[in-house]
């Protein structure tokens, strides 16, 4: 489904980085060596534990290199993570090139995020979404219907957390807008 480069590099410290870039934009970063977050936004994902401390299980909308999953595995040993990623080739990558293990906590799924969500009978503590392309979200994962979908997913007491790039304000901003106020409809 993509044109995907793979190339070690360094960070703003000097660190070596081997890198996924999905389509011309940068998706997953991992240290060589060491399954670290690279990229500062994944590191919000672990707030999830301090809305829910004894989080158990998860979904992951978007997979890309699985450097979140990895971490989420580590991080929460009696926890399980579902990941869900569109394209199956991005998931070999992950396995050939960025350390993704098989693992009986994990479980994948290749397929359209929203399928999943139309037809999953699972219950999560937390979904985390990270699904783009050129740096939009897929369009049927930004709808009332997939929020509410992603709502009938999760435990009461459940958390989501959503990556979405965009302005805060200004014209640039409609999108986090109109995200905000699709969530305010469904979420408390």
């Amino acid at each position: 489904y993509n044109r995907v480069w793979i190339f070690d590099t360094r960070d703003g410290k000097g660190r070596a980085v081997r890198r996924m870039q999905v389509n011309d934009e940068n998706s997953s970063a991992m240290l060589i060596g060491s399954d670290e977050l690279v990229a500062d936004y994944t590191k919000y994902y672990r707030l999830a534990a301090h809305f829910k401390p004894d989080l158990g299980s998860a979904l992951m909308i978007g997979g890309a290199a699985y450097s979140y999953p990895k971490d989420f595995l580590a991080r929460h040993p009696q926890a399980t993570i579902d990941v869900v990623e569109i394209d199956p080739g991005l998931t070999e990558l992950a396995r050939k090139h960025f350390g993704l293990k098989d693992d009986p906590r994990l479980r994948i799924f290749h397929e359209d995020a929203r399928t999943l969500i139309n037809r999953s009978e699972d219950r999560y503590d937390v979904v985390f979404g990270d699904a783009f392309r050129s740096f939009a979200v897929p369009h049927q994962l930004t709808t009332i219907e997939s929020m509410r979908g992603i709502h009938r997913l999760l435990n009461d007491d459940g958390v989501a957390i959503f990556n979405f790039i965009s302005a805060a304000e200004g014209d640039k901003g409609r999108l986090l807008r109109a995200e905000l106020a699709t969530l305010r409809k469904v979420f408390a």
